[in-house]
């Protein structure tokens, strides 16, 4: 297929997709893609109809002749100008008598600085220009001032994820309520907005003297919190318990509980509700944020608003300029989580209305306003390939090439499919278009197959039965009489397994040699360099033959040096986790480690941890029912950790345990760190510390975060990332983020670097 009718294809694909989910979210309330994915395919429409305009003329031709044969094809020719959705039956549509527009979306600050400098150049045309009010920027000669950039005064709003309704007030009192619908026709749900306690029936009219018209047109969010929708969902869930209990009885199947995937959706749906009984139970909420009073500025309407007797939203404010709207801008995409209700972006309006109005509109939004939408934590990308990637164990991941895509503020290419499992699940095939999150909010994961838009004759993806680095044959497990959904290359000589765990290795949170990479490392084993953990420690000898390959220079290969050097010295729980031992991740070590240096050891009176030699030796001693008497380990970590220093293997005729030889030759180059005081009960059972749950923020004076939380557990404490009702310390730093307020709010202990010595 040619590459013009791979792009036609596309266009006519992502048409269809975007009318279909606009009708979903709009008239159904029943979205089945995020809002973020929903937006990203608009860009993804917009870009390719500004760049192929041709192929667009061509596609608008064939739709028009599809009409014209009663093909019954509806032109999705418009979706890119779309506002909304069209409107229900069950309600009395009303034509708005201004035009409900929808804002062009931001995605950076330099969005943000283009969209200004439109604006500039549009209010410096000379017929916008002489009729807007100069009352406050025209020059001491009189002369119409040229519009620069200090001129403009913003407001910055939040915008908040609910449902748009325009309620109209004839003296003062509440004669309609309508839905936003496609921003020309709305559905009046007046019965149902009275019922809404934010939303005034009659307006504080003593507060509108100064006010002529004796109609007021007011726009706001209605919005549902977080609590509602739990306690909604959880009564649906009680509810299918209790039918599905007598459908058993009956023989019949059961069925899942449709429950409101958010609070936005839930909103929407009651404002529909053909029973007003049942909206005022559900609680909803309303922030009105205009008024057709004909005020100065966007600001003053806040004002207004408030005084007559509507609840604003308090988190807005008056900025001078750009680096004001970013500022806000990030100070809320932490605080935004914290809110009762979903906050998406920033609303940015220019604050004068004369100049706000004299902008005017594109065909599909106010030029004087933007949306300055947050990173986004779900993205859609479409995916290139489908590799198998091979870990330091053998376990075999299926991970997605993606097209690369912005996600929660870091470019993302590739996104784990976990297993065989997952992959059945998704039905994914190799050119899909997928909707993807941060798993932890690190680790990038497809969740989702936008199916309306694969491309046709496309094959789903099985998973190979043989490993891609050496062609041996996969294998499940068996634990308990239960096969593994995970596969396993066991070919012990594997060399992607082996180039795993010299990555391992060398990570920030084993041995930490910052310089060495992923990409270094597997450069290094392929030219021969390193092959073992302790070859690693004899690069040095090859410094005048790394400086004459591609990319390394002296300084970097000095800087490669310094940091191997570096990480000579370690503690005891770093170097056991750097070892890869199969299912002994860096919680286990540290509490292997914890056991050895708070316990006697096997009936030794004088037991002592000096070197790696002293810890090698009593690790090689170890039975399994010694690993089980450490805290957390079970039979399968235990056997695991037994094999690793016992296992022998017959080379050449000689019985030996390799893994104890890689050691042995390695902890020659290394240098044991001592935790001080762990062998003190007293201080490691502090009662104010031991449990106890710390998190932090901010730039500690003395130590990294990594250092505090080394600090923090070696005395038996718990380090968590987010505060919580059982947060017991909030250990804080320089420019101390969020977690400040919201640990103020829930009582939580605040504690500084030195307080934490002092515990």
């Amino acid at each position: 297929m040619s590459k013009n009718n791979q792009i036609r294809d596309r266009i006519k694909l992502l048409r269809e997709s975007i009318a279909r989910h606009n009708y979903l979210y709009h008239t159904k309330d029943n979205p089945e893609i995020s809002d973020e994915a929903y937006d990203t395919l608009l860009l993804e429409l917009e870009t390719l109809e500004k760049e192929n305009k041709d192929i667009i003329k061509k596609i608008n031709t064939e739709e028009r002749k599809d009409i014209l044969n009663n093909k019954n094809i509806i032109s999705n020719k418009n979706v890119v100008n779309a506002i909304g959705g069209s409107v229900s039956e069950k309600f009395k549509k009303v034509k708005h008598n201004i035009s409900q527009w929808s804002y062009e979306k931001a995605f950076t600050i330099d969005d943000i600085k283009n969209w200004e400098e439109r604006n500039i150049k549009i209010l410096n045309k000379s017929d916008i220009n002489e009729s807007i009010d100069h009352s406050e920027v025209v020059n001491s000669s009189g002369e119409y001032k040229k519009y620069e950039p200090k001129d403009i005064e913003y407001i910055c709003e939040l915008k908040i994820d609910g449902l748009k309704l325009v309620l109209t007030y004839i003296d003062g009192v509440l004669a309609q309520a309508v839905t936003r619908g496609d921003g020309e026709v709305g559905e009046d749900v007046i019965n149902n907005a009275l019922v809404i306690k934010d939303i005034p029936k009659v307006l504080n009219i003593e507060n509108l003297k100064d006010i002529e018209s004796k109609n007021i047109t007011v726009v706001g969010e209605v919005w549902m919190e977080q609590g509602e929708l739990l306690k909604i969902n959880n009564n649906i869930i009680q509810e299918a318990k209790e039918k599905n209990k007598k459908k058993q009885n009956k023989g019949e199947e059961n069925q899942d509980p449709k429950i409101y995937a958010n609070s936005r959706n839930l909103a929407a749906g009651t404002l529909r509700q053909l029973d007003s009984n049942v909206v005022a139970e559900r609680n909803l909420k309303f922030f009105a944020y205009e008024i057709n009073l004909g005020l100065y500025s966007q600001s003053q309407s806040l004002e207004k608003l408030k005084l007559v007797g509507f609840n604003v939203n308090k988190e807005y404010k008056v900025v001078k300029n750009i680096e004001g709207v970013e500022k806000f801008y990030q100070s809320w995409a932490d605080k935004r989580n914290n809110m009762p209700y979903g906050v998406d972006g920033v609303v940015v309006k220019i604050n004068n209305k004369n100049i706000f109005n004299k902008l005017g509109y594109t065909a599909k939004a106010p030029r004087g306003g933007i949306a300055y939408k947050f990173k986004a934590q779900i993205a859609k990308s479409k995916v290139e390939n489908i590799i198998l990637q091979v870990g330091r164990t053998g376990a075999i991941t299926p991970v997605a090439i993606l097209t690369p895509v912005s996600l929660d503020g870091s470019m993302v290419s590739r996104a784990t499919l976990h297993n065989r499992d997952e992959i059945n699940r998704l039905d994914i095939a190799i050119g899909d278009t997928v909707e993807l999150r941060k798993a932890g909010d690190i680790i990038p994961e497809i969740f989702n197959v936008i199916r309306e838009l694969r491309p046709v004759n496309v094959q789903v993806y099985e998973m190979s039965k043989y490993c891609p680095s050496c062609n041996s044959i996969l294998e499940s497990e068996v634990s308990n009489g239960k096969e593994s959904v995970d596969l396993y290359c066991k070919n012990s000589e594997c060399p992607a397994k082996h180039t795993e765990a010299l990555v391992h290795f060398v990570s920030k949170k084993c041995m930490n040699i910052e310089k060495m990479g992923e990409k270094i490392v597997e450069e290094l084993v392929s030219l021969g360099y390193i092959n073992d953990y302790s070859s690693i420690y004899e690069l040095h000898k090859y410094k005048e033959e790394l400086m004459t390959l591609d990319g390394y220079g002296e300084k970097s290969v000095d800087n490669l040096l310094a940091s191997i050097e570096n990480s000579k010295h370690v503690y005891a729980h770093k170097f056991l986790f750097a070892l890869g031992i199969r299912h002994v991740g860096e919680t286990i070590s540290k509490d292997i480690v914890k056991y050895l240096y708070t316990n006697k050891f096997i009936g030794e009176s004088n037991f002592e941890i000096n070197t790696f030699d002293d810890l090698v030796e009593k690790l090689k001693v170890m039975n399994i029912e010694d690993y089980r008497k450490v805290e957390g380990i079970g039979e399968v970590i235990a056997q695991s950790l037994y094999n690793y220093f016992n296992k022998k293997n017959k080379v050449e005729g000689i019985v030996e345990n390799n893994n104890i030889k890689n050691i042995e030759n390695l902890i020659n180059y290394l240098t044991l760190i001592k935790i001080e005081n762990i062998k003190d009960n007293t201080k490691l059972n502090s009662k104010n510390i031991n449990n106890k749950i710390f998190v932090m923020t901010g730039t500690l004076p003395n130590m990294s975060r990594d250092e505090a939380k080394e600090y923090i557990e070696s005395r038996g404490g718990k380090v968590s990332t987010s505060i919580s009702g059982n947060t017991d310390y909030l250990l804080i730093g320089a420019d101390a983020g969020s977690k400040l307020e919201k640990a103020q709010e829930l009582k939580v202990k605040i504690i500084s670097e030195e307080e934490l010595y002092m515990l």
